[in-house]
C-alpha cells in the first residue's frame, strides 16, 4: 500500500511540474520557462534517490539530474550543452541497464531493429548539418543513444516493457529535435518533442521507483 501510494505522489507530483511548465511555455513567461522545464526530471531525479533499492536504480537518478541540465541549456537555446549533457545522462542510464545483462530471444531483432533506425537517422539527418563540429557532436550522441536503446533491450534488472517503453519514446523524442532543427520544421514540434521525452523519463523513473523488478541486489 505504502509503495503505491508512493508512485501515485510521484505520479502526481510529476504531471503538476509538467502542467507548470505548460503553463510557461503556452504564456511564454521566459523567465520561468528555462528553470520550469528542468524541474519534472529533477523532480523523478529526487524521487528516485528517496527510493533507489540499488547502485543501477541511482544511475537513473543520475542520468535524470543530467536530463535536467540538459533541458535547462536547450531552453536557453545552447545546442551543444544541451546535447553533453544528454549524452552524460544516456551513459548514466547504459551503465545501470548494463549492470546485469542476458541475452533473450528479442535481443538480436530489437538490436537490428535499433541499426536500422541509427542508419537512417544518419543519411536522413546528418547531411543537413553544415557545421563540421555540431556534425560530430550530433552524429556521437546518436551512438550514445543507440547504446541506450541496446542496453534496454539486453538488460536483465529492470521491467522490461517499460524500459522498453521509455527507450522508443527517448529515441523518438531526440529524433524529431534533429529532424525539426535540421531536415525540416515538424508542426508542434515543441508539444512532441516536450511530450514523449517527459513520458520517457517518467517511465524510466518508475523502473526505478518499481517493486517488480526482474532481479535484485
Amino acid at each position: 500500500m505504502k509503495s503505491r501510494l508512493h508512485t501515485l505522489c510521484v505520479l502526481g507530483g510529476f504531471l503538476l511540474l509538467c502542467g507548470f511548465y505548460a503553463l510557461t511555455e503556452c504564456g511564454r513567461a521566459e523567465w520561468a520557462e528555462s528553470f520550469a522545464v528542468a524541474l519534472p526530471a529533477w523532480f523523478l531525479s529526487l524521487a528516485v534517490v528517496w527510493r533507489a533499492p540499488d547502485r543501477a536504480s541511482r544511475g537513473i537518478a543520475l542520468a535524470l539530474l543530467f536530463s535536467g541540465f540538459g533541458d535547462l541549456m536547450g531552453a536557453k537555446y545552447n545546442f551543444l550543452a544541451q546535447i553533453s549533457f544528454f549524452a552524460a545522462a544516456h551513459l548514466a542510464y547504459i551503465a545501470s541497464f548494463l549492470s546485469r545483462i542476458r541475452w533473450r530471444s528479442f535481443a538480436y531483432a530489437g538490436i537490428c531493429v535499433l541499426l536500422l533506425v541509427f542508419v537512417f537517422l544518419v543519411f536522413r539527418i546528418v547531411p543537413h548539418i553544415d557545421d563540421p563540429y555540431e556534425r560530430w557532436f550530433v552524429l556521437g550522441y546518436m551512438v550514445l543513444i543507440g547504446g541506450m536503446g541496446t542496453s534496454v533491450v539486453l538488460q536483465n534488472r529492470f521491467p522490461t516493457a517499460i524500459a522498453l517503453a521509455a527507450a522508443i519514446l527517448f529515441i523518438s523524442s531526440d529524433a524529431m529535435i534533429a529532424w525539426s532543427r535540421f531536415v525540416e520544421r515538424i508542426p508542434h514540434a515543441t508539444l512532441w518533442i516536450m511530450t514523449t521525452y517527459y513520458a520517457a523519463q517518467y517511465l524510466f523513473a518508475r523502473c526505478a521507483l518499481s517493486g517488480h523488478s526482474l532481479q535484485k541486489d
